[in-house]
């Protein structure tokens, strides 16, 4: 049996902080991270599914599995950067996925693997060094002892329940040989237990560490679950922007997507997520580690909890909803801008005119005023609107329900505005939706606004400090929360766009 790798000492005489690890926001600004970034032909910026990339191919370097003699199994692997990375590093890569025409998963669209995974190679490898085949990873069709490494990106948590985890860990071991390794990531949560999301976990150290300790593997047997105390690791939605809608191409939008505003530590309702990853070796006459040690597991939860009540007092500003981000691409049949564009999006014949994201408001009363305006000069019929509200709570998140209902007329006179009240729950995530039952209409602007009820307010202790938020805009919230990232760069873009108008 191989020596723990994390009982190694550094120079101080503490323990070497080990490979298998949480998501930080200081990774981002090593030297030895942003080589490999570059190596991946990509511009470093704080989001996670970067991390996941570089963090994989780093872990790979360091266990000597990047070298010309070796072979390797990549999993769920669609056709992202890292595959070619890899492959042209190795003597050969076989990428492997649930390729098909008709695959759900856009990046396995492909009735031909081979050819799909060799067009448009974003780096050069030889054609020879790289092959791909439909498969499901919980079932793998290779000889024993194949492989001398594997890897998978955030496949590991859509593959079903602990009985395909561990049926999918049982294969891996299996088609590598004595020595190999395995490197996966996948969603970590940061709460006590995990969120069971349909085909996509969000796992809990606690399940993790049953699941490894039941599997074959030896994993290193410390975890850094640390994470640094700085804005960049503030939690917050996936897609920040979409709670200040200004217009399409605002400049929020810009800032989420060059990473700017940090992806990195991630909020599901209100519990906090984000990548992680852990190096697993298969070494012969050995079943797996009956105990992972979480390395600064608590401390990082205490400071993600008092960030989590910091965003709820700031989510009690006003807040714009992007109204089609459920919509399939995001776009509405029923919106004109959408519909009148120079290549028009195919739309899937859903009745409903805007479906928001579902968010997390907190608790108390919160306001939401609908505005929808019919494109000037076009005639219709009166038309029959339902207007909804769902929730689900995020605990439980295959139980919805909806919590308000309400149908209305519309004439084909002018702009229409609809109010509703609704007592929010901080368990439960809540979307704003219209369906369109009787009618057509082409809409030219649907605005839906969220503002907290008078009186309502958040208080919390400050996980990062800030100038007091007041009643700011949650868009200005967000700005004088981001200037404080650590790169000169990000602070001198978030002055600039203080001084842009917002509205």
């Amino acid at each position: 049996m191989s020596p723990d790798r994390s009982d190694r000492k550094d120079i101080s005489g503490e323990r070497s902080r080990p490979m298998s690890k949480v998501c930080d926001a200081a990774d981002f600004f090593s030297p030895e991270y942003i080589a490999v970034v570059k190596e991946l032909k990509a511009v470093p910026a704080l989001h996670r599914k970067q991390w996941e990339f570089a963090m994989i191919y780093l872990a790979l370097k360091k266990q000597g599995m990047l070298d010309a003699g070796k072979t390797g199994l990549s999993m769920g692997s669609g056709k992202e950067v890292i595959l070619y990375a890899i492959a042209s590093k190795v003597k050969h890569l076989t990428a492997t996925d649930l390729y098909s025409s008709g695959s759900q998963w856009d990046g396995a669209k492909a009735a031909d693997p081979d050819e799909y995974i060799r067009m448009d190679k974003p780096i050069p490898v030889d054609d020879s060094k790289l092959s791909a085949l439909h498969m499901d990873m919980r079932s793998l069709a290779f000889e024993d002892t194949t492989f001398d490494f594997a890897y998978s990106a955030c496949a590991f948590e859509h593959i079903g329940t602990d009985t395909d985890f561990l049926r999918h860990l049982d294969e891996v071991y299996r088609v590598l040989k004595d020595g190999g390794t395995y490197v996966m990531t996948t969603e970590f949560t940061f709460a006590s237990k995990t969120v069971p999301i349909k085909n996509n976990y969000l796992f809990s150290a606690e399940h993790l560490g049953r699941l490894l300790a039941d599997s074959r593997f030896t994993p290193e047997q410390h975890f850094d679950a640390r994470i640094t105390e700085q804005s960049a690791n503030f939690p917050l939605p996936g897609r920040v922007d979409d709670l200040s809608y200004l217009g399409d191409h605002h400049f929020a939008e810009t800032l989420v997507s060059a990473g700017v505003i940090p992806h990195v530590q991630v909020l599901y309702g209100k519990h906090p997520f984000t990548s992680c990853l852990f190096v697993l070796t298969k070494e012969a006459g050995t079943r797996g580690s009956k105990g992972i040690v979480f390395d600064g597991l608590a401390e990082s939860r205490a400071y993600l909890n008092a960030c989590v009540k910091q965003y709820g007092a700031m989510i009690q500003a006003d807040l714009d909803l992007y109204p089609f981000s459920f919509l399939r691409g995001r776009m509405s049949p029923w919106f004109a801008p959408h519909v009148l564009r120079a290549v028009p999006p195919v739309f899937d014949g859903t009745s409903a005119i805007f479906h928001t994201e579902y968010y997390w408001f907190g608790g108390g009363t919160r306001n939401i005023r609908i505005s929808m305006t019919p494109r000037n000069g076009d005639p219709h019929d009166a038309l029959f609107v339902e207007f909804r509200v769902h929730r689900f709570k995020t605990s439980d998140p295959a139980v919805m329900d909806c919590c308000y209902r309400h149908a209305v007329t519309l004439s084909s006179a002018g702009s229409f505005q609809h109010e509703i009240a609704i007592d929010t729950d901080d368990e439960y995530v809540y979307a704003v939706l219209a369906v369109l039952h009787q009618g057509s209409c082409l809409f030219s602007d649907i605005r839906v606004r969220v503002t907290a009820h008078p009186g309502a307010g958040g208080s919390a202790g400050r996980a990062m400090p800030m100038a007091s938020l007041g009643r700011m805009p949650f868009l200005k919230r967000m700005r004088a929360a981001g200037s404080l990232l650590a790169p000169e760069w990000a602070k001198r873009i978030y002055r600039r766009a203080g001084n842009m108008r917002t509205s």
